[in-house]
């Protein structure tokens, strides 16, 4: 008996890891750059709310690299709807690549949200998010004035 469970522990056991190991490899992976040049060729992302450029700090990762590749195609418009009475979110209309974290945003956190929802804070909250950037030059009281209505409309642009 001890015999049979030793051949299975190696034989199995391997064959189940190689299986494991060859589907890992074909999950499809996004097209979307892993990192980010947010200025190029003096093209650079822009962010509106209602109309207005607000002057952002990008992060450098795949889900920024992802807006810049959607911004490139066309401009990304999102209807942002105020929630909990610290922050507009509202959906991009596609997946992009996330790597959520729990961490605490602050005033003028751009986060992305169960990887296809844009959030942009006024206030502070801990979840899990992957950072796209910070509205720089702007208090707190600014981005309150600005972000507590019931809805905002968010525009990026890359040129």
């Amino acid at each position: 008996m001890k015999k049979l469970f030793l051949i299975f522990l190696l034989v199995v056991l391997p064959f189940s890891f190689l299986v494991s190991c060859k589907e890992k490899e074909n999950i499809k992976t996004d097209s979307f750059p892993a990192a980010v040049n947010i200025e190029e060729n003096n093209k650079k992302l822009h962010l509106f709310i209602n109309g207005e450029e607000y002057d952002v700090a990008w992060e450098d990762n795949a889900s920024v690299g992802a807006l810049i590749s959607l911004a490139e195609k066309n401009e990304i418009t999102v209807k942002g709807n105020l929630y909990g009475n610290f922050e507009q979110v509202g959906a991009i209309g596609q997946n992009l690549p996330s790597s959520d974290r729990r961490l605490t945003t602050n005033s003028g956190d751009i986060m992305l949200y169960s990887g296809d929802k844009i959030v942009v804070f006024y206030g502070s909250n801990t979840w899990e998010y992957t950072p796209l950037g910070k509205i720089r030059s702007k208090t707190e009281a600014e981005l309150t004035a600005l972000l507590s209505a019931d809805s905002v409309t968010i525009k990026i642009s890359y040129y």
